[in-house]
């Protein structure tokens, strides 16, 4: 279920392949199993806006019934799918507060296929914190949050690991942002476009563009933020996520 969600598989389809593992699931009694892998189908299911179920569980109540039953791994699954959703829809301001209150979800996670996207969304999320921070120790704390993620990311990625490159690469994009380092910014947005659009990762190619796009929003620039901003919805389009396009739209 994690590999389907993370490969960047068009959404058309994926829900279906989901919803039928956890149905196998639920015949073969694996509660557990079907509870871990219920926040991906989530999350496919908001962002192609698929009518849910009566009696299905949401992200909160699966929230809470880890918090409820002390499972920490559920907690940390549940947590992970909001601070995705945070992160497409944009919302840099709920996913800090979400992942301050979460706390050290990288040890409880550590030796899972998902640390590597906790560190990835941890980066984006606090390079964005960085930016909008008010004061300059809150700007310190989430600047160094991020080059942290950035450089666990580096080292997984001179380990061998060439799926997270392309998340390297943006997240350079915005620790160079965060510094001013005009032209290593657009160089590091340029091979995240790149190599995400090559390894077939279409989820990460269209926030690229977009945090792209936003970038050169803040540098009045309007030829390269439309630029941007049109491959984005392209991406996201071909991605099927229909409830981020409608965003994008208005």
């Amino acid at each position: 279920m994690f590999h389907l969600y993370y490969a960047g598989r068009p959404l058309e389809g994926l829900g279906h392949e989901m919803q039928t593992n956890i149905n196998s699931m639920i015949q073969l009694n694996q509660s557990q199993a079907k509870l871990l892998s219920l926040p991906y189908l989530l999350i496919v299911k908001t962002l192609t806006d698929a009518i849910t179920e009566d009696n299905e569980l949401s992200l909160v109540d699966i929230r809470k019934l880890a918090d409820e039953t002390g499972n920490i791994t559920l907690r940390a699954q549940s947590i992970m799918a909001m601070l995705e959703l945070n992160v497409f829809f944009q919302k840099w301001e709920e996913a800090a507060f979400l992942l301050t209150e979460a706390g050290d979800l990288g040890s409880v996670l550590m030796g899972f296929f998902a640390m590597t996207r906790f560190t990835y969304l941890e980066g984006l999320i606090s390079s964005k914190a960085a930016q909008a921070a008010s004061t300059w120790m809150n700007k310190r704390k989430w600047k160094k949050k991020a080059l942290k993620a950035a450089k666990l990311i580096e080292k997984w990625v001179k380990l061998g690991n060439g799926n997270v490159l392309h998340s390297l690469h943006l997240l350079q994009a915005e620790c160079a942002a965060l510094t001013g380092k005009h032209k290593a910014t657009e160089v590091s947005f340029k091979a995240a476009i790149k190599v995400a659009s090559r390894n077939g990762f279409l989820h990460d190619l269209a926030l690229s563009h977009e945090m792209a796009s936003a970038y050169y929003l803040g540098k009045d620039d309007d030829y390269w933020k439309d630029y941007h901003m049109g491959r984005c919805i392209e991406s996201y389009s071909e991605y099927g996520a229909t409830a981020k396009v409608k965003q994008l739209n208005k």
